[in-house]
């Protein structure tokens, strides 16, 4: 499987893994170029994030640590350390408010049918903000609802049969909102509204946009037709003014 990044309308990059390799291919119109190699050691779980001018990816690599690299760049962004007795999974890259979010789960060897999720700022040192147990042996998924005009995003964590959702705001302090799953879909029905109140609004802003780039285009118009008019003019000055002095010179 892979994901395509549109970078400019028929420009873009195909970001996939092929037998412990992570690739990436651009794409230019009809045109796809050979591959280049940005990682030899992936191993499982690869994620990746459109964020702040680049493509962020994360994996789990041969030797069981946690990567982040760009595609722009072969050094790592940031990596965890494989621990004796602990496995990394589900690595995650959220951008929230500016900021890259990594969330990802780890079990112990010593603790089963139990995982703990974490959420950590890697262009941060790896700053700690999130920690909860997962009463299952691993997330099963994860949803990331980014309600940037409330301020605040909902994080959703599918732990087995469990759902866990949690708020988090723009300071990443994060509160668990449900834990019960039969409250996942009322929930969701409430973010749902919410993003169509949104959708309104941007519907609202684009017309408004559109009415604008209208006007601008009218007037772009008008400056075309007076600069015509002007060149109209002036030609005809040129003429009049050659036309006076032939017959100042008393030419025919």
């Amino acid at each position: 499987m892979s994901n395509y990044y549109e970078i400019e309308k028929g420009r873009g990059l195909f970001l996939y893994t092929d037998r412990g390799e992570i690739q990436v291919r651009q794409k230019e119109g009809e045109r796809i170029f050979t591959p280049v190699i940005l990682a030899k050691d992936y191993e499982r779980e690869l994620h990746d994030i459109a964020y702040n001018g680049s493509i962020y990816f994360a994996y789990i690599n041969s030797s069981g640590s946690l990567v982040v690299r760009s595609v722009m760049g072969y050094a790592f962004a940031y990596e965890k350390k494989t621990i004796k007795g602990v496995r990394y999974e589900k690595p995650c890259l959220m951008s929230f408010y500016g900021r890259l979010l990594l969330f990802f789960s780890e079990q112990s060897e010593n603790a089963e049918g139990e995982s703990k999720v974490y959420g950590i700022l890697p262009f941060e040192d790896g700053r700690q903000f999130f920690e909860t147990n997962c009463r299952a042996a691993n997330v099963t998924d994860y949803d990331f609802w980014s309600l940037i005009w409330k301020e605040w995003g909902i994080l959703i964590l599918w732990c087995g049969e469990e759902c866990l959702l949690w708020k988090i705001d723009k300071n990443l302090e994060m509160c668990l909102l449900e834990t019960a799953k039969e409250h996942y879909e009322e929930v969701l029905n409430k973010l749902q509204t919410e993003l169509e109140k949104t959708k309104n609004k941007l519907y609202e802003m684009q017309e408004e946009l559109t009415r604008k780039e209208k006007a601008i285009q009218y007037h772009k118009n008008q400056i075309v037709s007076a600069k015509e008019q002007y060149n109209e003019l002036m030609e005809t000055a040129r003429k009049f003014r050659d036309e006076c002095l032939r017959r100042a010179k008393g030419r025919p």
